[in-house]
Formats: C-alpha cells, sequence, structure tokens
C-alpha cells in the first residue's frame, strides 16, 4: 500500500485536526496536528499514518468501520484531497530538523519546502497550489 514506486499516482487525503496535546508552542494555531489516510487499491481498507509525539503509529481499518478519512480523529476539523504524481512532484530531500507530523506529511506528499511548519500552513499550501482539494471542513 505504500510503495516507493516512482511512477505511480498515490491519493492522499490530510486531515488536519485540533491538537489533543496542550502545549504552548501548539495552543495559538487552529490546527496542531495532521494525518493522512490511504484507501487500498480494492478500495476496501484504509491506512491511516498518523505521526505522535514519540512515534509514527501506522494503522489499517476496513471502510465498514471507518467510512470517511475524518473518522478516525474526534478532533478533525479538515480532510484536503491530494494526488501525489511523482513525476511532476519530484522527490522529498531530507533537510536536518524537527520530525514533526507535518514533515512526515511532506515526505507522503513528495514536498519540500522549509516554510511548510504548522498543519495550518501545509493546508494552506496544498490548497493553494492546486495538490490538493478541501473535501471536508468542520
Amino acid at each position: 500500500m505504500i510503495d516507493n514506486n516512482d511512477k505511480v499516482t498515490r491519493v492522499w487525503y490530510i486531515v488536519l485536526c485540533e491538537s489533543k496535546a496542550r502545549h504552548w508552542a501548539i495552543n495559538w494555531m487552529t490546527n496542531g496536528h495532521c494525518y493522512a489516510v490511504r484507501k487500498s487499491p480494492a478500495g476496501t481498507m484504509w491506512s491511516v499514518v498518523d505521526p505522535t509525539t514519540s512515534i509514527v503509529e501506522v494503522s489499517v481499518y476496513p471502510v465498514a468501520v471507518m467510512a470517511n478519512p475524518q473518522d478516525y480523529s474526534e478532533y478533525a476539523t479538515k480532510v484536503i484531497r491530494c494526488v501525489v504524481d511523482p513525476q511532476v512532484n519530484g522527490k522529498f530531500r531530507v533537510r536536518f530538523g524537527l520530525l514533526t507530523c507535518v514533515t512526515i506529511m511532506k515526505a507522503l506528499l513528495s514536498l519540500s519546502g522549509w516554510r511548510i511548519v504548522s498543519p495550518d500552513q501545509l493546508g494552506d499550501h496544498l490548497i493553494n497550489s492546486g495538490i490538493g482539494i478541501e473535501m471536508w471542513s468542520k
């Protein structure tokens, strides 16, 4: 489901949500966390990539249990559908810095951009650049 084939177009749903953690560094943001969801080729399962404070949690759920990408988290506020063509988007370049939920999302989407550091900035960039389309909003 998650592969490194540079010729396959992938569809990811980036879900922005309020952070469950209360911390001075994220209290000022509308959305303090993000995670990615991708449907299996057969359309029967969802893969969820959820970077947390200390780990990157990857889970698989049947469509019968989780009907929509925002169903994974009660804190979800926005869903952005992104079509990633590696031939167009290029390759993600690892840079030195913090390993955050946004960094993981940028890697999944083959994005680079040192100015994109918060989930809100990621969402704005995806929509404004045409990579993503807003599918749902709370």
